[in-house]
């Protein structure tokens, strides 16, 4: 039934093998027998198409990608000083193939890099777009640096974490601690994780793992019973969330309440990390009872 309706859907509007975005601006939505769709840019690689969409949320997802590929392609002169000497520690280079969920490679750095370059907007229009990605010319360097640093400082986290829980493997009264640190890694750098972040997200990596850094000192200074009573707190909101994220990890509906996820985490297992907006149990529960995605 949905791919019937986003098939309908795109005979109007769908377009692929677009290297440039011109003509009437994308509309928030369209009207269909089946109901609304909404339509998006979308990446095909080397070049970008429009299709429609069921879900607003995967719709702007979508979009965003477009947006950031179709910036790529309108600034391919200058990038080519960045294809050449991406600002990442030889290090990061060599462990960004390793540390994450699946392999990163420079189209998936210079995504990131428009991303950012884009600053979470989502252009409707080619005119306004095109304002976006003349104002960025001369900056693409520079954002390529500030992304670079924040991978080289992740990386560099990532491998102590991943230390720690080699140090201690076998020690099965900490499995489940081990357990939920490797979910949360899994999930944190999921395959394809820099596409998927938002610009907010991305910088917040930084936190979560200095969350688990502060959870494993205190693991080695206080009692193990503490983190386990934690545990038994996070856990049954954690769980169904995480199942969930598991038999469908591209569905970006789900995403938002992960994120919230990690701040409850946070706020429960490094008391000392800065947590970001106001979470609890409870909105938690009412935000997981009322999610829909598919």
């Amino acid at each position: 039934m949905k791919q019937r309706f986003e098939s309908a859907a795109n005979a109007e509007i769908g377009r692929t093998g677009m290297s440039v975005w011109d003509g009437e601006p994308l509309p928030e939505s369209i009207q269909t027998p089946g109901g609304p769709a909404y339509p998006a840019l979308v990446d095909e690689g080397g070049e970008v198409g429009i299709q429609t969409f069921q879900s607003q949320t995967l719709a702007a997802h979508q979009h965003c990608i477009g947006m950031a590929r179709l910036l790529i392609k309108a600034n391919e002169t200058e990038l080519r000083h960045v294809r050449k000497r991406f600002p990442i520690s030889l290090k990061t280079s060599v462990a960004l193939n390793d540390c994450f969920g699946g392999r990163i490679g420079m189209d998936d750095l210079l995504l990131a890099v428009a991303k950012q370059l884009l600053k979470g907007e989502l252009f409707r229009s080619p005119v306004d777009f095109r304002r976006r990605s003349d104002a960025t010319r001369g900056h693409w360097y520079e954002a390529a640096t500030r992304l670079g640093h924040v991978l080289d400082g992740l990386v560099d986290e990532h491998e102590r974490i991943r230390d720690w829980l080699a140090r201690h493997r076998g020690e099965r009264h900490l499995d489940p601690v081990m357990e939920s640190i490797q979910e949360q890694l899994a999930w944190l750098f999921r395959d394809r994780f820099l596409q998927d972040c938002k610009a907010v997200e991305f910088s917040n990596l930084g936190r979560y793992m200095a969350g688990i850094r502060s959870r494993i000192k205190r693991l080695e200074s206080l009692p193990l019973a503490r983190d386990l009573e934690k545990l038994e707190r996070f856990d049954p909101l954690w769980n169904p969330w995480y199942e969930a994220w598991r038999k469908a990890p591209k569905h970006p509906e789900l995403w938002p309440h992960g994120y919230d996820l990690e701040e409850y985490r946070i706020s429960l297992f490094a008391p000392d990390v800065p947590v970001q907006g106001k979470i609890s149990e409870k909105r938690l529960a009412t935000s997981w009872a009322g999610l829909v995605f598919g």
